[in-house]
């Protein structure tokens, strides 16, 4: 069964706590879109599971309309990087998106700008989600598929399959091919650099095209491009673009530069350039290219050779690549893997694969004729997430409507962006699994470039869907035009209306005074538009729960800070209370045999800190206190912690309490002393660890406790001393929350142990994370085969870290 939950977007959260509405059944899922564009629609959906609990969030475009396209990202505008989704929206709003961005206006002809595609003002990130599986070295946010945008091939394919807008508008999911070709031949009838229209290829075109190369004369005269923008793998020839970054990777062979290229790389086009300058990389002194701006590097291993190396400086080359079709109609595409389902049909799947029949976080697109669907499916959140099995996946697309679907990049990438209903910029309104965004290789944005236009309808948002008797509630108008555009309203033009009378406001929000239990209707008026509001006033009897945002806090002496509130009937609807209606007291601190103030030796109890009438804590001296809030029968407690230093988790001088595992890798773990390194103490541990035996897939190696080590309290984060090997792989950590569930933590960025010597690394716990914590491994990771190496890591001194970072 599909649950749809019609809820209120809030400005500054992901998704309000206000007013659910569920509707139950699959033929009511019309009923409960909220617009967020023209043709653009947003709906939480909670789909049931007879084991799980799984909550998914869908943009749903409709096909042909006017003023909506979409636009393929990539992180930081490169092949070369990672970057969070939102970020990579804000950066496409504050760059325009200009309409000749390569945004496709979908059911239309693809056109050179926005007026030509059917006219309208600046575009405007509506709503997205990351999209494909990426590597992390030596190329970190290499997509691992295909990748086009505004029709410039980035990254070729790599037999993956792929989803792809093409001109005409329409999408189409497919494993894409590329042909390529660099030949010896003077550009005739076009001005040098110039791309002249696509070549055919055939043979007896005069040398050029996609020919195939036939004896040693023809490798003088042409060779065969097998990759563009990738690491080298193998024999071949790989075209490396001003896309990929400023210089190559790493290159062995015959690696040519060519200036004097004009334009993107599209497919089917034919480019010329001149031969600026040759190098010879080899084993040990591999050369790494700069890519100029106009121009193009072409690094050849093998029988492209040949050709390469006859060159000279000045000599003029053409090349071309080519996505066989339909791919060579790409306007836009990411990459990802599985398919899900085709010409409506779910799609068997390797069940014995934990990647496909565990529950994860999921990241979906999918379309029918009538809709684009883009689906972001929550997980590792138990009792609001669990995730999806890619099973579950393909059978939420189906049943959203679906008849092509395709997998894209899950886990703690999971991400949809949304620019709420009268605001200008997008927020996430999911939740990342990891608490917050994890950078990415690239994202698919939906993009509105209707114009501007007067107020047409307002949107009234209150801060919860109820609110206690003697509170005053904040609610907030904002306008929209015909196509859900965000209009600015004035406060001072607003009239509101609440049961019956009316007030004028000045400011914004609006004051909500909620006096005595019942319902209260609000109307806002501005102009000819209006919206109205139910609010519910409750009495405190109604109030089952409340919490304290956070439930641990640190403070150094003399510091202040205040709690967040938030209280819930017994539905578990949220409502709006002040700080000031709960009374607060400090209460004795965690003294006891397990108390940590005791272990610390410090003092606890209201001596170490004092609240206010309105919850604001202050720190008075070291140690450890209990501030309880009380409403009613409810009652909450928070744990707050003045001057708190790090606890030692781990000296690594105990060889029994750790050992080494790892994932289609090897690994040994040893405990070593001077002459080696050690930061502290007698020992450390010292990991020698060899990806390269992987047979392909993700290759990890751990350090893992025998027993996992207890973490008191409520730490801010993990941190860790390791000595680098600058292998650019990636650092994590493990720890197990207190549901039993293993959560996990960037040490470093994807590709980030780039550091020779001894370097502190630390990773986030978020603060909502169920106590109690336990550490379980640090490890390397590679996902890459090709970047897959061996390496020497030491570790020393793991510690819970607290207070201010």
């Amino acid at each position: 069964m599909i649950a749809i939950l019609a809820v209120l977007l809030s400005a500054g959260a992901a998704v309000a706590d206000a007013a659910l509405e569920t509707v139950a059944a699959h033929d009511a899922l019309e009923a409960a879109w909220t617009p967020v564009g023209p043709g653009v629609h947003y709906a939480v959906v909670a789909w049931s599971a007879e084991d799980a609990a799984q909550t998914v969030h869908v943009l749903r475009v409709e096909r042909g309309q006017r003023y909506v396209r979409l636009a393929a990202s990539l992180g930081r505008g490169q092949v070369e990087g990672t970057e969070s989704v939102l970020t990579q929206a804000l950066r496409l709003n504050a760059a325009g998106l200009p309409g000749n961005s390569g945004a496709l206006a979908m059911g239309a002809p693809l056109a050179g700008s926005a007026a030509s595609a059917g006219g309208g003002g600046p575009a405007a990130v509506v709503g997205g989600v990351n999209a494909d599986f990426f590597a992390s070295s030596p190329t970190p946010g290499l997509p691992i598929g295909l990748h086009v945008q505004g029709g410039e091939v980035v990254v070729s394919p790599a037999g993956r399959p792929v989803f792809a807008v093409l001109r005409d508008g329409r999408p189409v999911i497919g494993v894409p091919q590329l042909a390529g070709a660099v030949w010896r031949e003077q550009p005739s009838g076009a001005a040098f650099g110039a791309p002249s229209g696509a070549a055919t290829g055939a043979a007896g075109d005069g040398g050029g095209g996609l020919a195939a190369a036939g004896g040693f004369d023809d490798l003088l005269v042409r060779a065969s491009i097998t990759e563009v923008n990738r690491p080298p793998n193998g024999l071949g020839l790989v075209l490396y673009t001003p896309r990929f970054g400023t210089e190559t990777p790493p290159l062995q062979g015959t690696v040519v530069t060519l200036r004097g290229v004009i334009g993107p790389l599209e497919s089917g086009r034919v480019y010329s350039g001149v031969v600026a300058r040759k190098e010879e990389g080899r084993v040990g002194a591999p050369v790494r290219a700069a890519i100029p701006a106009d121009g193009v590097v072409l690094a050849g291993r093998g029988p492209a050779e040949v050709l390469l190396e006859d060159l000279s400086p000045g000599e003029w080359l053409q090349f071309q690549v080519e996505l066989l079709p339909p791919f060579d109609q790409t306007a836009e595409a990411v990459a990802g893997w599985p398919v899900l389902i085709e010409n409506g049909v779910v799609q068997p799947l390797n069940g014995s694969d934990t990647l496909v029949a565990g529950r994860h976080p999921r990241t979906a697109l999918g379309f029918n004729d009538e809709y684009l669907f883009l689906v972001a499916a929550d997980g590792r959140q138990p009792g609001y997430a669990d995730g999806m099995t890619l099973a579950e996946l393909a059978e939420f697309m189906a049943a959203l409507g679906a008849t092509e679907a395709v997998n894209l990049d899950g886990g703690g990438s999971t991400t949809m962006v949304l620019r709420p209903p009268g605001e200008e910029r997008p927020v996430v309104v999911n939740r990342p699994s990891d608490g917050h965004e994890r950078v990415v290789a690239n994202a698919l944005f939906v993009v509105s470039t209707a114009p501007p236009g007067p107020l047409a309808t307002l949107h009234v948002r209150p801060a919860a869907p109820a609110v206690l008797a003697g509170a005053t509630l904040p609610l907030q108008v904002l306008g929209l035009d015909v196509h859900n555009n965000p209009v600015a309203v004035e406060p001072a033009a607003v009239t509101w209306t609440v049961g019956g009378d009316e007030h004028a406001a000045g400011a914004a929000p609006f004051g909500l005074p909620a006096t005595e239990p019942g319902i209260l209707t609000v109307t806002a008026r501005a102009g000819a538009a209006a919206a109205t509001v139910p609010i519910e006033v409750v009495a405190p009897e109604a109030i089952a729960r409340i919490e304290l945002i956070p439930d641990m806090l640190h403070l150094a002496a003399g510091e202040s800070a205040s709690f967040d509130v938030r209280a819930f009937d017994a539905a578990g609807r949220p409502v709006w209370v002040e700080p000031r209606q709960l009374t607060w007291t400090v209460k004795g601190g965690l003294c006891g045999p397990s108390g940590s103030a005791a272990f610390l030796g410090l003092s606890c109890g209201p001596g170490t800190a004092a609240v206010d009438p309105a919850g604001r804590v202050s720190g008075l001296g070291p140690g450890e206190a209990v501030v309880e809030a009380r409403l009613g029968a409810a009652a909450a407690t928070a744990v707050v912690t003045v001057d708190r230093p790090p606890v030692l988790l781990s000296d690594f001088e105990t060889p029994g309490e750790w050992y080494a595992n790892s994932v289609r890798a090897q690994a040994a773990l040893s405990f070593v002393g001077p002459p080696d390194h050690v930061r502290s103490g007698r020992l450390a541990a010292k990991l020698v660890y060899d990806l390269s035996v992987s047979p392909g897939g993700t290759a990890a190696a751990y350090v893992t406790a025998a027993t996992p080590i207890p973490i008191p309290d409520r730490p801010r984060g993990i941190g860790v001393w390791v000595y680098g090997d600058a292998s650019g792989h990636w650092l994590r950590a493990n720890y197990i929350d207190g549901d039993g569930h293993r959560q996990v933590m960037d040490l470093t960025p994807v590709g980030g142990l780039n550091w020779v010597g001894w370097r502190f690394v630390q990773g986030e716990i978020p603060a909502d994370a169920v106590l109690p914590l336990r550490f379980e491994r640090v490890y390397v990771v590679e996902m890459h085969r090709e970047r897959q190496s061996r390496g020497v890591l030491y570790f020393d001194d793991l510690v819970a870290l607290y207070g201010q970072p």
